[in-house]
C-alpha cells in the first residue's frame, strides 16, 4: 500500500504502516517478527480467537505525523505519552532518532498488545507488571548473524544507547529516596506521567525475573497468568521472607549498574550475636553484602582489622589490593577494593531495616566504627556491582569491641 507517503508492510503478526526509509522499516520488522515466537514461551500461547484468526498487531511507526492525520490514520486527540500509545491491536508510535530506541518502543508497545490478549486474570493485571513487562521484553540486542535475544539485562550504555532506565532511576534515588517493593507495586496510571516510573516498573520486572529467590517463581507465574493472580503470588513470596527480598531489592537498585550481578550479590541474611571477644571471618571479593555473624549495639564503638590480598580485575593487568583498596578506579567515591560495613537493624519492619543498610561504613586495613543502629554487621569489598566475576580472592577481617 501507497498512500500519501505512507507505505505498508507485513511480516508475521506484524503490519507496520509507516514513512520510514527502507532500512528502519526491515530493523522493526526484523525485531518485530522475532518477538512474535518469544511472547508465547514467556506468556504461554493465546487462546485460538472466536473467529480463528491468528494473532496480529498494526504499528503506525511515525516520522511525520501529518500524514498520518491526512489519511485518517490518526485519531486527532490520541494523546501520546512518551512517543507511544497502544489501543486494542494497534499502537501509534512516533519515530526516534536512535536505532536501538526506535526497536525498544516499538517492542514495548507490541508487548502491550500480545499482554492484552492473554485473557483470564490478566485481564486485571497490574500497570506496574504491564509497563514493567514491556520494558523488560522489549530490551534487546541484535546480533551480527540477524538473530534477537529479548529480555536480556544491559550490558554496557552504548548498546542500549537511548534508555538509560540505570540513569533515571539514580536521578530519582537521589532526588526522592528509594521506593519499596510495596511503593512499586501500588503505582497507579498518573504516576506513569513521569518517566522516571517507567524506570521502577522495569527495575521491579527484571528484579523478580533475575533474582535467585524469584526468578522461577516469577517466571511460571507469568504463564500462568490466565488461572493464577500475580498480586497474590508476589504477596505469599514477600510474606514468606520481607526481610530478605527488601534487602535484596535494596540494594539491586541503589546499587543498579550495567552488568548487574544478580547471583553474587544475594545476600544471605543471618543474624548475628554479641562479642565474647575478638571475632573473624573471611569476606570473599566476589561476592556483595555477608553476615560477620557479629551482633553490634548501637552507640557500642569496634574495632575492625582486615588481612590479605586480593585480585580485582586481570585486564590490562592484576590488580592486586588489600583492604584499604586502589585508587585507580573509583565506586561510590571510594577506592575499589576498600573493605566496607553496614549494620542491617534487627528492629523495624522489613523497609526500615532494609534501607538501614544504605548506611555504609568505609572501613579499609583499620578501623573505629560507632555502630549507628543494633542489628547485625555487614561485610563487602567495595567494586562496582556488575564487576564481581573476576575478583579473586578474601580478607580475613577480625571484630573487637572497645574497652
Amino acid at each position: 500500500m501507497r498512500q500519501a507517503g505512507l507505505v505498508q508492510f507485513s511480516a508475521g503478526p506484524v503490519r507496520l504502516v509507516t514513512d520510514l526509509s527502507s532500512d528502519d522499516v526491515n530493523s522493526l520488522l526484523q525485531v518485530g517478527t522475532a518477538i512474535g515466537t518469544f511472547w508465547p514461551q514467556r506468556f504461554g500461547d493465546l487462546l485460538p480467537a472466536e473467529d480463528g484468526s491468528r494473532f496480529g498487531f498494526t504499528a503506525y511507526v511515525m516520522r511525520d505525523r501529518e500524514l498520518f492525520l491526512k489519511a485518517g490514520l490518526l485519531p486527532a486527540d490520541l494523546p501520546l505519552l512518551f512517543h507511544g500509545r497502544q489501543d486494542g491491536s494497534e499502537f501509534w508510535m512516533n519515530d526516534q532518532t536512535r536505532d536501538y530506541y526506535r526497536r525498544h518502543l516499538f517492542l514495548h508497545e507490541a508487548t502491550h498488545v500480545f499482554m492484552r490478549h492473554i485473557g483470564g486474570e490478566a485481564d486485571d493485571l497490574p500497570l506496574w507488571f504491564l509497563e514493567g513487562m514491556a520494558e523488560l521484553f522489549a530490551t534487546h540486542v541484535v546480533s551480527d548473524d540477524g538473530s534477537v535475544a529479548f529480555n536480556v539485562y544491559p550490558d554496557v550504555r552504548e548498546r542500549f544507547a537511548g534508555l538509560d532506565r540505570m540513569e533515571l532511576l539514580r536521578r530519582d534515588i537521589a532526588d526522592n529516596g528509594v521506593r519499596s517493593i510495596d511503593e512499586v507495586s501500588r503505582l497507579r496510571s498518573g504516576d506513569f506521567a513521569r518517566l522516571e516510573t517507567y524506570a521502577w516498573a522495569w527495575a521491579l520486572c527484571v528484579f523478580l525475573d533475575e533474582h535467585p529467590a524469584t526468578r522461577a517463581g516469577f517466571r511460571e507465574t507469568v504463564k500462568q497468568l490466565r488461572e493464577r493472580s500475580l498480586t497474590e503470588w508476589l504477596g505469599e513470596v514477600y510474606q514468606a521472607d520481607p526481610v530478605g527480598l527488601e534487602v535484596a531489592w535494596t540494594q539491586f537498585v541503589s546499587h543498579v549498574t550495567y552488568r548487574f550481578d544478580f547471583e553474587r550479590t544475594s545476600v544471605a541474611i543471618t543474624d548475628g550475636k554479641p562479642l565474647a571477644g575478638p571475632h573473624s571471618v573471611e569476606v570473599q571479593s566476589g561476592l556483595g553484602w555477608q553476615s560477620s555473624s557479629v551482633l553490634v549495639e548501637a552507640g557500642q564503638r569496634y574495632v575492625v582489622e582486615a588481612a590479605g590480598q586480593i585480585t580485582l580485575a586481570d585486564a590490562p593487568k592484576p590488580w592486586d589490593s588489600e583492604a584499604d583498596g586502589i585508587s585507580f578506579q573509583y565506586v561510590g567515591g571510594l577506592p575499589i577494593g576498600r573493605l566496607l560495613g553496614s549494620v542491617l537493624t534487627g528492629g523495624g519492619d522489613a523497609v526500615t531495616r532494609a534501607r538501614s543498610m544504605l548506611e555504609e561504613l568505609p572501613l579499609g586495613n583499620r578501623a573505629e566504627f560507632v555502630a549507628p543502629v543494633s542489628g547485625t554487621l555487614y561485610l563487602r569489598v567495595n567494586d562496582d556491582w556488575g564487576s564481581l566475576a573476576d575478583n579473586r580472592g578474601s580478607l580475613r577481617v577480625t571484630v573487637r569491641r572497645t574497652e
